[in-house]
């Protein structure tokens, strides 16, 4: 369901189509996909098929991260360092974003300097 909300919300093979991709992102949130959680919320922020909702977007996260998804645990503490659906926290978000950084793929990862 994943991959077919991302062929939606690009265009790829099918008509582009915002609110149909979060539809499906919700559907996989909702039946358990780890990934359709870490996703789900990605529209909501920026608003693409509705209106934005980061409490939403949060809460979603939360489940993903909790679950162990690394997009999810960085996006969460993001969202505490920006103050995005939840109030500001910076020792929550890094917190968070520790929790991610072990898991992070090397294409994740900023070049050393």
């Amino acid at each position: 369901m994943c991959n077919l909300a991302t062929m939606h919300s690009r265009g790829i093979g099918v008509a582009r189509d915002d609110a149909k991709a979060t539809a499906l992102l919700r559907r996989a949130a909702d039946a358990g996909h780890r990934d359709g959680r870490c996703h789900a919320r990605r529209p909501l922020p920026d608003g693409a098929g509705c209106a934005p909702d980061y409490g939403e977007a949060v809460k979603w996260l939360r489940i993903a991260a909790d679950k162990g998804s690394a997009d999810a645990q960085f996006n969460l503490g993001l969202s505490y360092h920006l103050g995005n659906g939840v109030a500001k926290d910076p020792a929550l978000a890094l917190d968070w974003i520790k929790k991610a950084a072990p898991r992070a793929t090397t294409r994740d990862r900023a070049p050393a300097k």
